[in-house]
C-alpha cells in the first residue's frame, strides 16, 4: 500500500512537472553543418555531470533547422553536432531565431585534431532578442572576462579593493532583472571571485551565500560556487586520516554524517548530504579508499536520502563510476552487418571482441583501418573483429562496405540508425576502440589506436584467449 501510494505522489508530481513545462522554439542557421544531426541536451546534474537529450532533429540542406522542447524554468542546455557544442540558455515559452557558428578556421584545417576532440563554438540571437536571458549572460560573461584579463595581476596578488569596484560595477551594468536565474548567475559569479582572492573567510562565504539561500540544483554558477567551496571537503582540516580509516573499515552513512559537525560551514542537513555525495563521488578515484564501500554508501544515498534531489544524483554518479569500466559487463547489442546476418554481442561470449567505432570521412578513421586489416589476419582465430560505422550516409556507407569486402562483422550506427549503441558506449571521438573479453566484461575502454601502438593490447588479449582454449 505505501509503494502505491509513493508511486502515485510520484506519478503525480511528474504529472505537474509535464503540464508546467512550456515549449521553447527554436529556429536555427548552421551554414557549416548542413545534413547534419542537431541535438539539443541538458544537464541532469551539475554534480556527475551527466546530460539528457531533449530532442533531435537533421539540419536542412541549406543549413536550417528548427527545434521544439519542453522546458519548465530557465536554464542551461547546449547543441550537440557530431563533435561540435554550443551552450545555450533558454527561457519557457520562448522562440528563438539562432545562427551557430562556424569553428575557427584555425580549428578545422587541423583536420585530424578537430576530428578527435570536442569543439566549443559561439551560438549568436537575432538583434530582436537583446533582452533575452542568453544575450543577458553572454554580454555578463563578456564584461567579467575583460576586468578579469585587465585587473589579472592585482586579483592574484589579493588586491581586496578590487572586489568592491567589481560589486559597484556589476550594479551599474547589471541590475537586478525579472529572471531569478540571471540574478543568480549573476550574484554567484561575483561569490566566485569574492572566494578566488579571499576577499572573505570560507565561514562568511555560508554565511551569505549558502546558509540563508536555497540550494539551486539547476543554476550552474551556484553549483559551480558550491563544488568549488565544499571540494576535498572531507579530507581537509586535518580529517582526512580519520575519514579514510572510517571509510575503509565499512562505516555506515549515519557514522560519516556524524562526524560533519561543523554547522558553521555545513549549516543544514541538505548541505550536508549534498557535500557528502559530492566529496564520496571525489574520493571513489583516490587510490586510498575503498571503492567498494563508497558504492555501498552512494546506495544507500540513493535508496534513503532525505531529499529527492539526492537521490537522483547518487544515481547518476553510481551510473558514471560504473558505465564502461573495465571488468564490468558490455552494454549489449544486436544489430544486422552490411550482410545482413545478425551480431550480437552476448552471443560472442567465450571470445574476445575488438570493436572500432569509425567515420569513413575521418582521415585517422581511414589510416586505422588499415591496421584493423593487417591486425585481422593476425589475430582473427583468437579475437572477433567488428568496425561499427557513424556516419550519417548510410547509402553511401552500405556502397563503401560492398566495394571494401572487409571480411569481419561490419555495422552501422548513427543518429538514425542503431543510435543507441553510440549512446551506450559514450562515443563521442572517432576512432574509438574497444576489447570486450570472453566473459562479455570490458577489458579495455578507449584503447589506445592500433595506427599509435595500441596492438599490444591485441597481443595480450589473443594470448589470454589461447590461455583459456589450453585450459
Amino acid at each position: 500500500m505505501l509503494q502505491k501510494k509513493v508511486f502515485f505522489i510520484f506519478s503525480l508530481t511528474f504529472l505537474i512537472n509535464i503540464l508546467n513545462a512550456q515549449n521553447v522554439i527554436i529556429n536555427g542557421y548552421a551554414p557549416y553543418f548542413k545534413s547534419e544531426y542537431i541535438a539539443i541536451k541538458c544537464y541532469v546534474d551539475f554534480i556527475t555531470p551527466i546530460d539528457s537529450v531533449l530532442c533531435t532533429e537533421r539540419i536542412d540542406s541549406n543549413g536550417y533547422f528548427k527545434l521544439i522542447l519542453n522546458v519548465k524554468q530557465s536554464n542551461l542546455v547546449y547543441f550537440s553536432i557530431g563533435n561540435v557544442k554550443s551552450e545555450f540558455y533558454v527561457e519557457p515559452d520562448s522562440t528563438y531565431s539562432i545562427i551557430i557558428k562556424n569553428p575557427d578556421t584555425d580549428v578545422t584545417d587541423d583536420k585530424i585534431n578537430y576530428n578527435l576532440r570536442q569543439v566549443y563554438v559561439s551560438t549568436n540571437l537575432e538583434d530582436s532578442l537583446k533582452s533575452c536571458l542568453h544575450n543577458n549572460i553572454q554580454k555578463f560573461n563578456d564584461f567579467y572576462n575583460y576586468f578579469l584579463s585587465a585587473n589579472y595581476k592585482n586579483l592574484r596578488y589579493r588586491n581586496y579593493s578590487l572586489a568592491d569596484t567589481f560589486r559597484i560595477l556589476i550594479k551599474e551594468q547589471f541590475p537586478e532583472s525579472n529572471n531569478l536565474y540571471f540574478n543568480n548567475y549573476v550574484k554567484y559569479r561575483v561569490a566566485a571571485m569574492e572566494q578566488y582572492i579571499q576577499v572573505k573567510s570560507e565561514k562568511t562565504l555560508v554565511k551569505e551565500y549558502i546558509k540563508s539561500q536555497p540550494l539551486l540544483y539547476d543554476n550552474v554558477e551556484y553549483m559551480d560556487f558550491f563544488s568549488n567551496l565544499y571540494t576535498k571537503y572531507l579530507i581537509a582540516n586535518k580529517k582526512e586520516d580519520t575519514i579514510i580509516s572510517l571509510i575503509n573499515n565499512n562505516c555506515t552513512y549515519k557514522e560519516l554524517a556524524k562526524i560533519i559537525d561543523d554547522t558553521v560551514i555545513i549549516p543544514n542537513e541538505r548541505v550536508k548530504e549534498l557535500v557528502i555525495l559530492k566529496n564520496l563521488y571525489e574520493c571513489y578515484y583516490k587510490r586510498c579508499f575503498e571503492q567498494s564501500v563508497i558504492i555501498n554508501l552512494l546506495e544507500y544515498i540513493k535508496d534513503s536520502a532525505q531529499f529527492e534531489e539526492h537521490k537522483l544524483i547518487a544515481k547518476n554518479i553510481i551510473k558514471k563510476i560504473n558505465t564502461l569500466k573495465e571488468e564490468t559487463i558490455a552494454p549489449d547489442f544486436e544489430i544486422n552487418d552490411n550482410t545482413k546476418e545478425l551480431v550480437k554481442l552476448s552471443d560472442l561470449k567465450g571470445k574476445f571482441v575488438f570493436i572500432t567505432f569509425l567515420k569513413k570521412s575521418y582521415i585517422p578513421c581511414l589510416e586505422e583501418i588499415e591496421i584493423i586489416k593487417d591486425a585481422y589476419k593476425k589475430y582473427n582465430n583468437s579475437i572477433v573483429f567488428i568496425t561499427i560505422f557513424a556516419d550519417n550516409d548510410d547509402k553511401m556507407l552500405k556502397k563503401y562496405l560492398l566495394n571494401e569486402n572487409f571480411e569481419w562483422y561490419n555495422l552501422i550506427a548513427n543518429n538514425t540508425t542503431n543510435k543507441k549503441i553510440l549512446e551506450d558506449y559514450n562515443v563521442k571521438t572517432f576512432p574509438t576502440n574497444i576489447i570486450i573479453d570472453d566473459e562479455g566484461k570490458i577489458f579495455k575502454y578507449n584503447a589506445t589506436h592500433l595506427s599509435k601502438g595500441g596492438e599490444f593490447l591485441l597481443k595480450q588479449a589473443a594470448y589470454i584467449q589461447r590461455s583459456i582454449k589450453q585450459k
